[in-house]
């Protein structure tokens, strides 16, 4: 028996089935590398962040602190707001461009807390309900982060930088693209934002 080989039809056909395959990969693969999406949420971090510290900074509004709350559990990840030293949010919650989520090493809260440099330990309200940067379950703080495991304030704190310098590292990810903000400091001081 002579083997019959494949028709011409079938060869376009099969083609044209790899082709349709292959563009689906090639857009969603993409997707997962561009790190345009990521690295406007980084900037953007950096701009409210510097935002806050300037407004704390001039003190023109009588908040001496101020703090960024972040939360890494569910779909809370997508987004963080921005709190004044009342424990009110100030402003929108930030939303991450699509696909952009952040993460952080500890527990699952995180209040970042900018606080006037002209202010003692003494300034706050010590033992507030209100802030976590001067909760007293975060050790009385201030201090320049403070986690928690089930929200600020209120629950299980665990204060970064009461014993001294220490850092705190934001990931953003989308896919297979990762940027990251460090910020470093000891008790209320923040000496030093970076990103990676």
């Amino acid at each position: 028996m002579k083997s019959r080989g494949f028709t011409l039809i079938e060869l376009l056909v099969t083609l044209s089935v790899i082709a349709v395959i292959a563009t689906i990969a090639f857009y969603g693969l993409s997707g997962a590398k561009d790190p345009q999406p990521v690295i406007n949420a980084q900037l953007e971090f950096i701009t409210n962040f510097r935002s806050l510290q300037n407004s704390v900074y001039q003190g023109a509004d009588g908040q001496n602190y101020k703090y960024l709350y972040l939360d890494k559990g569910g779909s809370n990840n997508t987004k963080y707001s921005i709190y004044g030293n009342d424990g009110v949010q100030i402003g929108q919650t930030v939303n991450l461009p699509s696909g952009v989520k952040l993460n952080f090493s500890g527990l699952p809260k995180l209040a970042i807390c900018v606080v006037n440099p002209n202010m003692t330990l003494y300034d706050g309200p010590v033992g507030s309900s209100t802030s976590p940067c001067w909760n007293v379950s975060c050790g009385a703080g201030p201090y320049f982060a403070c986690q928690s495991d089930t929200g600020l304030p209120g629950g299980t704190f665990s204060p970064v930088g009461s014993a001294g310098p220490a850092s705190i590292t934001v990931d953003f990810t989308r896919g297979l693209v990762k940027r990251s903000i460090t910020i470093e400091g000891s008790r209320m001081i923040i000496n030093r934002v970076y990103t990676q």
